[in-house]
């Protein structure tokens, strides 16, 4: 079972700074000693909380079901706006190109392919797997989405250095610029038509095109 809410985009967030403790939220005692129990900090919580909220809204496959007081938590955070809902999919596409085409810098980057690599890519950690919650909630305040002429410009030098028009489609179906998702390899080569041997082969080849065009001067 999924719980469903109604939810008012917005484009500013509090910062989880402000949050000393989850007392200030209106929860029940219940529910505040259950998830104090649950979580080791408030960031955590947050970060939980703010993941969640972006799978709900753009990958609901994915979301998992939340228990009463997670929900209730969920529900008080949107109301005293800290979440955000203006960060989609779409936002990740130069990060999840530059991690396809030059992988070898790609960690020097410090570049997040989706939201969960927010608080998981801290340069000050080097290569420890511990998620760091502050950073990735900090991350997520600061986080700028990508404007409509950005995401025309990605299309155009895109459509200008790969070979042909169905790689084209095929790397903007896959990586979100058709309509705001990302999409698996099969369910692409379902959209186009094409065997799943044929897509993989295409993209590929695409990686070659993009790699030395001048696709991540857009930011």
């Amino acid at each position: 079972m999924k719980h469903e809410t109604n939810i008012v985009e917005k484009t500013t967030v509090k910062s989880a700074s402000l949050l000393d403790h989850i007392c200030n939220l209106g929860l029940s005692k219940h529910t505040e000693s259950y998830l104090s129990h649950k979580f080791g900090t408030t960031n955590e919580l947050l970060w939980k909380v703010r993941h969640e909220a972006y799978l709900r809204e753009h990958h609901p496959e994915n979301s998992s079901y939340l228990e009463k007081p997670l929900w209730d938590a969920y529900v008080a955070f949107d109301r005293a706006g800290y979440i955000r809902h203006d960060i989609k999919p779409e936002d990740f596409i130069l990060n999840r190109l530059r991690r396809l085409a030059k992988p070898e810098q790609y960690q020097a980057w410090n570049c997040a392919a989706d939201l969960e690599d927010f608080c998981e890519i801290n340069p000050e950690q080097g290569s420890s797997d511990q998620s760091d919650y502050a950073y990735g909630n900090q991350r997520y305040e600061n986080f700028t989405p990508l404007t409509e002429k950005q995401r025309e410009e990605i299309r155009q030098i895109l459509k200008d250095v790969l070979p042909d028009e169905l790689t084209y489609q095929i790397i903007c179906f896959r990586y979100s610029l058709e309509d705001g998702k990302c999409h698996p390899t099969a369910e692409t080569a379902l959209r186009l038509n094409r065997k799943i041997s044929k897509v993989r082969g295409l993209m590929k080849k695409a990686y070659f095109y993009i790699k030395d065009c001048d696709l991540f001067d857009v930011i």
